[in-house]
Formats: C-alpha cells, structure tokens, sequence
C-alpha cells in the first residue's frame, strides 16, 4: 500500500491479529519511515510520536499480539508500546462498575 509522501512500502513482521509493520520511501527525503497497518489504514508511526522527541522512526521490524513494535530509527533502537486512549479507559471502568454492580446486587438478594 501506499499513503500521502510515500512512493512504497514493505512489510517485515505481522501478529497473530493482522497488524503489519515495515517501512515506507519517503519521495521528500529519500528515505524511510517505519509503518503500521491496522484496521485497513497505513500509518507513519512518526506521527504518533512527539515531533519535538529528536528521533526519526526509520523501520519497523517487529509487533507482538499486544501491540508493541520494535525497529530502529536515528537515535538507535525504539520500543514502542501502546497506550489505551481515555474514552476506552472510560468504558473499561463503566464496564467494571456494572459488572461490580451486577455481582453485589446478587449477593444482597442470596443473602
């Protein structure tokens, strides 16, 4: 596939979910960008970082069921880990506290 800037991509390493990481030529600087595809969108993984962090995500070679990928980019090795966004946090504890609910109102009427 094929985003916005890029003239290419490869693929280096998928997950047991379909998640794929690789590389992407940037036509601008010659170079590369390490890429994610998930959920039929390609993305740069550079734009989920913080543009003031100094580095340069160039490859990524490896994602694991969790999520987390492995590459390398201008600073050396990266570790990148996901983190929930807040609405699926929200959702999660209004889960939990139905569930909570749920289990405490049965307890009240056994008992």
């Amino acid at each position: 596939g094929r985003i916005s800037g890029a003239n290419g991509s490869s693929a280096t390493a998928i997950n047991n979910i379909g998640e794929i990481v690789g590389q992407l030529s940037i036509i601008s600087t010659n170079g590369y960008d390490a890429m994610l595809y998930t959920h039929g969108q390609m993305i740069d993984l550079n734009t989920l970082i913080p543009t003031d962090s100094g580095w340069t995500l160039e490859g990524a070679n490896g994602i694991n069921d969790s999520g987390d990928i492995v590459g390398w980019g201008s600073n050396g090795a990266f570790l990148l880990t996901p983190t929930p966004e807040p609405a699926a946090l929200t959702l999660l504890a209004l889960g939990l506290a139905g569930l909570c609910r749920r289990k405490c109102l049965k307890r009240n009427i056994a008992a």
